[in-house]
């Protein structure tokens, strides 16, 4: 995050009640950025309790084992100028392993988002391009979250997900085609973990929550049930 371009960059980090060394290897950057410490309460709680103390009109997040390219924020903010009706602007990402060899680039369609309204509603709800791309690739214009909006503390697999589901009707959403993240895939992200945090079972609340004030039409109602079956199959064959 120092490394980037950008020059105006508030770096705030959670400590979400480590048991490392986390707060000793931070002493060298103590005047370089925001630390926060709280008990441990999973990842949701912890980027609210970013968010109630970022002041910036942009905001983006980087869970601790990936890691951003030098002009990762530069490119989105370039973007947010160019485009003032953005809600959340994201990028595409390389699969790096614990050693940070390259693994695989995942990129997702990389196609333009259609306007605010069903279209976009529609390719969040499938899971397509984005969702896939990870938390640390997004980055949301701060006047889209308002306090009801933040992430749901219950949720911890895919919790930009439902974050993304409510922005999709009011905002667009826009790709920037490079490969400016590398997510990190190790042990601790095998399908095995995923199921002990019963992701298929989020991934259907999820999408039962987000049709709960939706229209009852016959084209959101058919969404209904294609989400429901998607995000039933891809909860059952996790894998990376």
């Amino acid at each position: 995050v120092l490394a980037q371009t950008y020059p105006l960059v508030e770096c705030i980090i959670v400590d979400d009640g480590s048991t490392d060394n986390t707060r000793e290897r931070l002493q060298p950057y103590l005047s370089r950025i925001d630390y926060r410490y709280q008990d441990n309460q999973e990842r949701s709680a912890a980027r609210n309790h970013g968010l109630r103390v970022a002041k910036g009109e942009f905001v983006a997040f980087l869970d601790a084992d990936d890691y951003w390219m030098p002009a990762e924020l530069e490119r989105q903010v370039q973007l947010f100028a160019r485009m003032p009706h953005l809600g959340l602007v994201y990028t595409q990402v390389q699969l790096v392993d614990e050693r940070d060899t390259f693994v695989r680039n995942w990129l997702g369609a990389g196609q333009p988002w259609p306007e605010p309204g069903f279209d976009a509603f529609r390719r969040c709800a499938l899971m397509d391009d984005f969702i896939i791309a990870g938390l640390s690739t997004l980055m949301f214009r701060r006047e889209c979250l308002p306090g009801a909006s933040w992430f749901a503390e219950d949720v911890v697999q895919a919790e930009e997900w439902p974050l993304a589901l409510r922005l999709a009707h009011h905002w667009k959403i826009d790709l920037i085609p490079e490969i400016l993240v590398a997510y990190r895939i190790d042990k601790s992200y095998l399908p095995e973990k995923l199921n002990k945090r019963h992701a298929q079972d989020t991934w259907v609340k999820i999408i039962q929550e987000a049709f709960v004030h939706q229209p009852h039409t016959d084209e959101y109602d058919e969404l209904g049930r294609n989400a429901l079956a998607r995000a039933l199959i891809d909860g059952a064959l996790v894998d990376f």
